[in-house]
């Protein structure tokens, strides 16, 4: 889904203007790297948090790659395994950064893993 809006940019331009119409806190949608996991977090939450502003612009785009977004993002099965994929990311993110840091030894990161 965000790749599909990320391609166009005219999609990109107005993506914004319809999260805006609907007084969203965030109005842009990010890509992810493969290597890092709390960009890819990141992204998982921001197209949770925008699911609404997904499901219109992807209602008003005739196109049928839209027309299965809109499919995805209407059933409720779909939404819990992003919601659930969000929370592993979360959990992954949570356990990444507690094993950096200026005292960070092996011992304690044996005891966290």
């Amino acid at each position: 889904m965000v790749n599909v809006i990320k391609s166009s940019a005219l999609n990109t331009r107005l993506f914004p203007l319809l999260c805006q119409e609907f007084g969203s806190d965030e109005e842009v949608l990010l890509l992810h790297m493969e290597v890092r996991w709390l960009l890819r977090r990141n992204m998982v939450a921001r197209v949770e948090s925008l699911k609404e502003e997904l499901t219109e612009f992807f209602i008003c785009d005739d196109k049928t790659k839209s027309q299965q977004f809109t499919i995805k993002l209407l059933g409720s099965q779909w939404l819990q395994k992003l919601a659930y994929l969000n929370d592993i990311f979360l959990r992954l993110n949570l356990f990444n950064l507690s094993l950096k840091g200026r005292f960070a030894t092996v011992i304690a990161f044996m005891d966290k893993l």
